[in-house]
């Protein structure tokens, strides 16, 4: 896949993860200022998903990714899965209620930013070494953060577009 992303400096890829906590919370605080609002975290908007629903994948997928990140730079030999690269690989499991979205950003800051440290303080050479992925294939531990970024950002467009939604519905 190449986009915006791949072409991000490793520097630059780990300052957008340092970042997604704080989007996320300006996200949640916008979609939480009136309790009408909150509310409607659990309707489905346009996509199908909820407010919450979002908040929540998003902290899987980041919390995820991010063990990855950090697997693939610290391990001596890591194997990441093939979901850590291909996002249709990915599935979390439901639980009963979604936690509350402070608690998903919570999540989503402390993953983030220990991949992106992890990235910071790596090498070059560490950065860019093979990764084997399960089921064959390799790939590279900066490209893990890149697509942990795209991930993040994506999630957070997401969340944005349902936020504004919501304020429509009130």
């Amino acid at each position: 896949m190449s986009d915006r992303f791949e072409q991000l400096a490793p520097r630059d890829v780990a300052i957008t993860l340092a970042s997604l906590g704080r989007r996320f919370e300006g996200v949640v605080a916008s979609a939480s200022g009136e309790s009408r609002l909150v509310a409607l975290h659990d309707a489905p908007g346009p996509d199908g998903a909820s407010f919450d629903a979002i908040i929540t994948e998003a902290a899987q997928a980041v919390s995820f990714l991010a063990n990855e990140v950090e697997r693939s730079v610290q391990s001596q030999e890591p194997v990441v899965p093939a979901a850590a690269i291909d996002p249709s690989e990915r599935s979390f499991l439901d639980s009963p209620a979604s936690p509350p979205p402070s608690e998903s950003v919570d999540a989503i800051r402390t993953a983030a930013s220990a991949a992106g440290a992890h990235v910071d303080d790596a090498s070059s050479d560490t950065l860019g070494r093979s990764v084997a992925v399960a089921g064959g294939g390799t790939t590279t531990p900066i490209a893990l953060a890149r697509e942990m970024a795209r991930t993040g950002v994506g999630f957070l467009q997401r969340a944005e577009k349902q936020a504004d939604w919501l304020r429509t519905q009130v």
